[in-house]
């Protein structure tokens, strides 16, 4: 029934629901954890108890006799539907290292590592949701250690408990304090650390280990327990453990300044767990009439259902949501195509392959024969579609221009300021974040044409307003070209207020942000969406009716990438975005006419202000 629950949640939290059901549905992969220590450890009690020889290497190939066959059946369809379908090749990098982390079960590092956000996404990648496998692999190892170590120790009851407590109160201590800092162990940093490593999830993992052990030493006890404990207290006990998953899932933690660290070990993370252990306590207690709960229930049946179906549901369920909603320009209801086909594969793979696999009768000789040999064809497909990939040109391919060297200006490492020709009174002045950047290349090649000198004041970085206008321009008039993706939309409307009431000021070329696919879209995306996921039109338009700002043109870069209600990324070989948004170099020119019309504006606007300069005869 937990499994259930937890699973329900991954989902409902996942999906693109209409309305937003569950605040914090990723938290049903801590009750995983709780479940996984649990089980793991249940098992191994149970088989020692048969007298069953338990070595590490035993172990291990257990796990991945019952894991591995349905991840390798879901790797290999979400790479199949890559390759075949020629997607996204301008994030082939990412996708594709991401695919081998995966495969090789460090996928938590690598996002780690690539700042790649559970939370906020900068590119569909249907392999996201195997951090958590990962996490659970790497503690396999962290077992199989443990069996080692208890082949030495004489009171292994004992000596396992107490190691465990001490590793589960140190975990969640650390996660308190560094998780979203720099470990003093192992050097990672970021918020995303608390989320991803192996260390700061154990206490999860750990509390299951104790929760099993704890059963076993009830185990003598139990009868006597049973017959001590009323039946209401018994029914009181689940129904608060249920009411505190419920909430727990439902809402928000309460702390005002958390942002993405909501895995931390704060109150909702540490009860959601209790709630899971306490549960679990009570489900180990001999199934008496009067301390039965209802199993009858529709509730109870369906968590049950799909509790049983929770690992290939888990596997298939996030590459589908990440697939099917490029084969429907309407996304209002997308999610129920996804959920169909979530519900159908997950039939499909839990009873063809999940199960078929673990009823045949394999040495671990042979378990192993087989993980090896499905591990190096996923590896040589991954290779495969990198080096094709790679045989792309990169002006189709699609890249970052990050940096540029020029013979006039220098280096464009940034940030950087440089006029073609600083003798000259009105220049273009261009502004911006790294989205800025991406332009700056044609910005100077077509202010070059038409012999306008140009400043720029860019940074990758989201710096205060006060750093992009403190340029050597003084003296001089100016158009500016500005373009920010990522402020806040009352601080941007005050910054283009400032520009124009200085008398230095020809005009303002103030530009929306451009496509985006947000971390949800591979392809393609319609115009009603693309402009829904803009944080600043409504503002910035709003302006348009101020007298102070007449010259105030607002730019649209999402018309170049859009025809009728769709909007693309791509068009054949040609891929307009490079990473996190950021526009190719086919994604530049295909602004080209665009800023063709910006120039001719521009040109008029110098040659009016130079006729004003001119003296009458």
């Amino acid at each position: 029934m937990l499994r259930g629950i937890a699973i329900l949640a991954v989902l409902i939290d996942h999906l693109p629901l209409p309305r937003k059901i569950l605040e914090s549905g990723f938290r049903g992969v801590d009750m995983f954890f709780v479940i996984s220590g649990f089980v793991i450890t249940s098992s191994l009690i149970r088989r020692s108890f048969t007298g069953e020889k338990i070595s590490p290497a035993n172990f291990l190939l257990q796990r991945i006799r019952r894991l591995y066959p349905a991840f390798f059946v879901v790797m290999i369809f979400s790479l199949l539907v890559l390759i075949s379908a020629d997607w996204i090749p301008y994030m082939e990098r990412g996708v594709s290292q991401s695919a081998m982390a995966g495969t090789w079960y460090f996928q938590n590092f690598w996002m780690l590592n690539q700042r790649f956000s559970y939370f906020e996404p900068y590119f569909a990648n249907p392999f996201t949701h195997l951090w958590s496998l990962s996490v659970e692999e790497q503690f396999y190892f962290l077992v199989a250690a443990g069996l080692i170590v208890l082949k030495l120790v004489k009171y292994k009851k004992s000596f396992t408990i107490i190691v465990t407590t001490i590793f589960l109160v140190f975990s969640a201590l650390a996660n308190r304090k560094w998780g979203e800092k720099v470990s003093p162990i192992v050097k990672f940093t970021g918020e995303l650390s608390g989320f991803l490593l192996p260390q700061y999830r154990a206490w999860q993992l750990l509390l299951g280990v104790l929760t099993a052990l704890l059963v076993l030493g009830l185990h003598p006890i139990r009868t006597r327990i049973v017959t001590l404990i009323p039946a209401w207290l018994y029914s009181l006990s689940c129904g608060v453990a249920i009411c505190a998953i419920a909430i727990s899932l439902k809402l928000p933690e309460p702390h005002p300044g958390l942002n993405n660290a909501e895995f931390r070990v704060r109150i909702f993370a540490t009860i959601i767990c209790a709630a899971t252990a306490l549960i679990l306590i009570l489900g180990s207690f001999p199934k008496k009439e009067k301390l039965k709960p209802a199993g009858n229930n529709f509730f109870t049946q369906v968590t049950i259902f799909f509790g049983d179906r929770s690992y290939s549901l888990y596997l298939i369920h996030w590459p589908l949501i990440v697939f099917v909603p490029e084969f429907s320009h309407n996304q209002k209801y997308i999610w129920i195509v996804q959920l169909v086909l979530i519900l159908v594969c997950t039939e499909f793979i839990y009873r063809t392959i999940e199960w078929k696999w673990i009823a045949r009768s394999l040495t671990n000789r042979r378990v192993l024969t087989w993980f090896v040999v499905g591990q190096l064809f996923l590896t040589s497909i991954i290779i495969f579609w990198r080096n094709d990939m790679s045989n792309i040109d990169s002006p189709a391919q699609g890249v970052a221009v990050y940096s540029l060297t020029d013979a006039q200006c220098g280096n464009y490492n940034l940030p950087f300021y440089c006029v073609t020709d600083p003798s000259s009174e009105a220049i273009i002045l261009v502004e911006g974040d790294s989205f800025a950047l991406m332009v700056s290349p044609l910005i100077l090649e077509l202010a070059r044409k038409q012999d306008i000198p140009v400043a720029f004041g860019i940074n990758n970085a989201d710096l205060p307003f006060s750093y992009y206008r403190n340029l050597a321009t003084d003296g001089k008039k100016t158009v500016v070209l500005s373009w920010f993706n990522h402020f806040d939309p009352s601080a941007y409307i005050s910054h283009l207020s400032d520009l124009l009431s200085s008398n230095k000021t020809l005009h303002v070329f103030a530009f929306l942000n451009g496509p985006s696919l947000g971390g949800d879209r591979l392809t393609k995306i319609s115009r009603k969406d693309a402009m829904a996921r803009r944080d600043r039109e409504s503002e910035l338009r709003a302006v348009l009716s101020r007298p102070e700002f007449d010259r105030l043109t607002l730019v649209d870069p999402l018309d170049s990438f859009c025809e009728g209600d769709v909007c693309t990324i791509q068009s054949g070989d040609a891929i307009y975005l490079s990473d996190r948004g950021h526009l190719s170099t086919t994604g530049i020119e295909r602004l080209r006419p665009l800023f063709n019309n910006i120039f001719l504006e521009i040109e008029s606007l110098t040659a009016e202000y130079t006729k004003k300069l001119t003296p009458k005869p």
